[in-house]
């Protein structure tokens, strides 16, 4: 079996969720950019998604509520690391550079210049 791939973000900057629990009667989306939670769809394979956005270029936590038990995503690795629950991390690329993101810049030179002390009679920087 696949994994199910969510979040996915499309080229308009809206999002995606899937979240794969056949059994589940009741499955939302709790995120930052969102007021309050917004209810999932249920397709006939199980498979529960929401679009949504456009959404503003940033990193939002997120989880999804399953039956009333927050979980985080299955189908995402990056988490934000919290002291209790661990939500999930949605990256919205913008077309502007972002600080966190790693970027190819100009990297200057690291030298060390060492002294001989007369008065101490040692060798310092």
């Amino acid at each position: 079996m696949l994994p199910v791939e969510s979040p996915v973000v499309h080229p308009d900057k809206t999002v995606t969720f899937n979240f794969k629990a056949q059994e589940a009667k009741k499955v939302e989306l709790s995120c930052q950019f969102i007021k309050g939670s917004q209810a999932l769809v249920k397709d006939s394979t199980g498979i529960w998604s929401i679009t949504l956005g456009p959404v503003e270029p940033n990193i939002y936590p997120y989880n999804f509520v399953v039956d009333g038990t927050s979980v985080s995503d299955p189908g995402n690795l990056n988490i934000f690391p919290n002291e209790r629950f661990k939500a999930s991390l949605l990256e919205v690329p913008g077309d502007k550079t972002v600080n966190y993101s790693l970027q190819d810049v100009p990297h200057g030179d690291v030298t060390y210049c060492y002294y001989q002390s007369k008065t101490l009679k040692f060798i310092r920087h």
